[in-house]
C-alpha cells in the first residue's frame, strides 16, 4: 500500500506541474494552458484541465486524472506523452 499524506502530495503537485507545463510546450505547442483542479474524491489525484486548440482552431480542453503514485515518482513523461498524443 502506497501511503502519502495530502500535504506531501500537494508539494509534489507543485514540482511537477512546471515540469509537466515546460515539456508539454515542447511536445505540443497547440496547449494553450494546463490547470490543476480539485474534486472531492476517496483518493489522492492530480486532476488537470488542458486547454489547446484543435486542428480546426476551435479551443478545447481534455480533463485527465495521474494517479498519486505516477506524481510522487515524478515521472512525468508518460503523462506529458498522453496528453500530446491526445491533443496533437
Amino acid at each position: 500500500m502506497y501511503s502519502v499524506s495530502s500535504t506531501e502530495f500537494q508539494k509534489k503537485c507543485e514540482e511537477v506541474m512546471p515540469k509537466l507545463k515546460e515539456e508539454l510546450k515542447e511536445k505540443a505547442p497547440n496547449v494553450t494552458e494546463v490547470r490543476q483542479f480539485f474534486e472531492l474524491e476517496d483518493a489522492l489525484r492530480l486532476n488537470l484541465a488542458v486547454d489547446y486548440k484543435a486542428p480546426d482552431g476551435q479551443g478545447k480542453t481534455l480533463t485527465l486524472r495521474v494517479g498519486c503514485q505516477q506524481v510522487m515518482s515524478g515521472d512525468i513523461g508518460p503523462v506529458v506523452n498522453a496528453i500530446a498524443n491526445a491533443v496533437t
